[in-house]
């Protein structure tokens, strides 16, 4: 990341009140979207690029992607199955046992399968609604640009529906 991108960051989170930078902080640690990140930031102020913030993110707390875990277990999981076919074919396992051995890795495979699309659906909505949220809160902003009064009522307006937002996780 560019010393600038650190320096946009570092304003920011100077610029916060300690309860709003622990929310911050603590959203960013478990947040499981980028743009959930870059939500919360443009809601409480951030006006520095989004390539910045999430690079500072990643940066300064990495987190296992669970999505990309569970389908690297389902290739392992069909290397398995074809190892049991095989080692069925050459004699080498017992035709019973293997077969036993191939229907419950089929359907471990189907659960991780099924799991990771519930992972992707669920994300999948949640970016949209939240990238629908910052395109409303960046052209209420454009409009309003200007009136101190305004933009007041509508940083209020954004952080309200922010916890609305959190609360249908």
């Amino acid at each position: 990341m560019n010393t600038a991108g650190v320096t946009s960051v570092a304003s920011f989170l100077r610029m916060l009140e300690d309860a709003d930078r622990e929310l911050f902080v603590d959203t960013v640690e478990t947040a499981t979207s980028p743009i959930e990140i870059w939500t919360l930031a443009t809601v409480m102020g951030y006006r520095g690029s989004m390539g910045d913030l999430i690079a500072w993110a990643n940066e300064l707390y990495p987190r296992m992607d669970r999505r990309q875990t569970l389908l690297e277990e389902a290739t392992n999981l069909k290397q398995d199955i074809e190892n049991a076919r095989v080692l069925i074919t050459t004699g080498a396992l017992d035709a019973k046992e293997g077969y036993s051995r191939i229907a419950f890795l089929s359907r471990e495979l189907r659960g991780h399968l099924n799991e990771a699309d519930k992972m992707s659906r669920t994300q999948d909505r949640r970016g949209l609604i939240l990238a629908g949220a910052d395109r409303v809160m960046r052209e209420l902003r454009g409009i309003f640009a200007g009136s101190s009064e305004m933009e007041s009522a509508l940083a209020r307006a954004f952080k309200a529906v922010w916890a609305v937002l959190m609360d249908e996780r």
